[in-house]
């Protein structure tokens, strides 16, 4: 791979839209409403294969939008969502002699004076850096490193996808230009590996209090604007994990990813907004590792609190209370032209892994999640997305579709009321 980034929408965007569209045109129909098409399979495999290598070479935020793909239900067929699972953690590196520029630049030191090894070979390659593994004062460390123009290369992304959504969104009730921003702001601080660091060192202490799960230990010595340096941890990647590991070891790792997001999510207002599976390491048992701080927002007291009480009305079938609720979170703009009976009950089947004392996370779940939600909800027009919640329907419908992937089984009922009914105590980064 060159170590020059692809640049200009024509070189981006519009052919990466032109590809996925043959990859997902199943998807693309029923978001807007009309039937879709059956699809020739080995051609959407094949346009799959064209895609993971276009986005690999591209980076950034095509490729982000790729990573989704690759673990997001949808109409896409099972051997072409496959393929494009490569992009979570593989993809053409950067050439070495830019990454040691990179790092030299970072440190003012030779590569020799700062690393006793480096290895050339990188343990992953994705969006926005590649990691190396390394060794600093004699322990095995991971060395994460920013490809060269990645943030130029972001900023173009954003500004093309910026556009698409101010005009796609015309008519919503919610604002493209908002979502827009929203998605700009949290996207700049992952190019930004200090806040990144300062994220990790959050949840290395965070996720001390959730069983079963733990994050690398920062290398703060090695750890600068353009490269971060952790802890190497030898466990199993995602897919290696769902094929050695038994159904126990699975539900215990399922439990462990969905209470270290929800518990901090509504007891410390903090989240990871990037849960695709490139981003889990598990040992045999299920211990989980955590990688990956980058995409993390936090919330005031009162945002939690709006969304405790709106949590609180659907999962006590409080029918009477989800009016006011709804308004508090921001949702319902206008109520005159909001179909509250069918709202209730999408969201109650949203709810159903909360409602019951065992439930197993399955892709036909997710499946008719989004049907209820977004492809048949005559609501779709109306109902707003306040600019905090882009990310959190990122992290709720990554985590469910992980959770899916898994078929993790569990009581989430009791681990949702535990994180709902926390005290409010927002983290202060």
């Amino acid at each position: 791979m060159s170590s020059k980034l692809p640049t200009g929408f024509t070189g981006r965007t519009l052919t990466t839209l032109k590809l996925a569209a043959k990859v997902g045109v199943g998807y693309a129909r029923r978001t807007i409403g009309t039937t879709p098409a059956a699809h020739d399979e080995p051609a959407q495999n094949e346009s799959a294969e064209a895609l993971v290598e276009q986005l690999g070479r591209m980076k950034g935020l095509m490729m982000k939008f790729g990573q989704m793909a690759s673990y997001l239900p949808g109409n896409v067929g099972s051997k072409a969502q496959g393929i494009l699972a490569q992009l979570q953690a593989s993809s053409p590196p950067l050439p070495f002699d830019a990454v040691v520029a990179v790092v030299e630049a970072e440190f003012g030191k030779p590569l020799d004076q700062l690393f006793e090894t480096f290895e050339q070979d990188p343990l992953a390659a994705a969006s926005i850096g590649q990691v190396h593994r390394a060794v600093f004062r004699g322990q095995q460390v991971a060395v994460k490193v920013q490809y060269p123009g990645i943030l130029d290369v972001m900023k173009q992304d954003l500004r093309n996808v910026g556009l698409m959504a101010k005009f796609g969104m015309a008519g919503a009730a919610s604002s493209g230009t908002e979502l827009a921003e929203e998605l700009r702001d949290r996207i700049l601080e992952e190019c930004d590996y200090r806040i990144e660091a300062r994220n990790h060192l959050a949840f290395t202490e965070l996720l001390c209090t959730i069983p079963n799960a733990s994050a690398p230990t920062l290398v703060p010595e090695r750890s600068g604007t353009t490269v971060i340096t952790s802890e190497f941890v030898n466990r199993l990647n995602f897919a290696s994990f769902l094929a050695q590991a038994n159904r126990k070891a699975q539900d215990v790792a399922g439990s462990a990813i969905f209470n270290a997001c929800f518990f901090n999510l509504f007891h410390r207002g903090i989240f990871n907004g990037d849960p695709h599976p490139g981003n889990y390491l598990f040992d045999a048992d299920g211990n989980v590792t955590f990688l990956d701080f980058g995409s993390v927002r936090t919330f005031d007291a009162s945002f939690i609190d709006d969304w405790k009480r709106l949590a609180k009305v659907i999962t006590t079938d409080n029918r009477a209370g989800y009016k006011d609720a709804m308004a508090d979170v921001g949702f319902v703009p206008n109520p005159k032209k909001f179909d509250y009976d069918y709202q209730w009950q999408a969201v109650r089947h949203l709810y159903q892994p909360f409602l019951s004392s065992e439930f197993t996370f399955t892709p036909k779940f997710i499946e008719e999640t989004y049907d209820n939600l977004l492809f048949k909800n005559p609501n779709k027009l109306t109902l707003a997305l306040p600019r905090e919640w882009l990310l959190l329907n990122r992290l709720q419908w990554g985590l469910f579709a992980v959770l899916a992937q898994m078929r993790a089984s569990g009581n989430f009922s009791d681990l949702w009321r535990a994180a709902i009914e926390s005290k409010t105590d927002p983290i202060q980064l």
